[in-house]
């Protein structure tokens, strides 16, 4: 029983030291943009410009379109740029472990 307490406490312990902040979730969503722009665009140097710009764009603006909640663990991060909530315009992401999960797909209806 005394192992179960130990390692619970370490588990907790790595939980809450690499729980990611806005600043990580800003080179996340960055990368994200990237990636989708490039795959969207289609055309390797084009898609190179055009993904750059989109990344740069993603994390100059996140903090100001993201609500953000620490649970000490983990962490959600909510980006709505839509007005009114509008579920189709609204991402939810979960952070946990120094990662994160896109948790979209579970609030999307449609």
């Amino acid at each position: 029983m005394k192992w179960f307490w130990i390692l619970s406490a370490v588990v907790l312990g790595l939980l809450f030291l690499t729980n990611p902040d806005m600043d990580d979730f800003k080179v996340y969503i960055a990368e994200e943009a990237r990636d989708l722009v490039r795959e969207q665009a289609g055309a390797p140097g084009l898609g190179d410009i055009l993904s750059d710009g989109a990344a740069q764009m993603a994390e100059g603006y996140a903090d100001q379109v993201t609500e953000h909640k620490d649970y000490y663990l983990f962490s959600t991060y909510k980006i709505n740029i839509a007005p009114r909530n509008i579920s189709k315009r609204t991402w939810h992401f979960l952070g946990i472990g120094g990662n994160f999960v896109n948790l979209t797909r579970f609030y999307d209806k449609d």
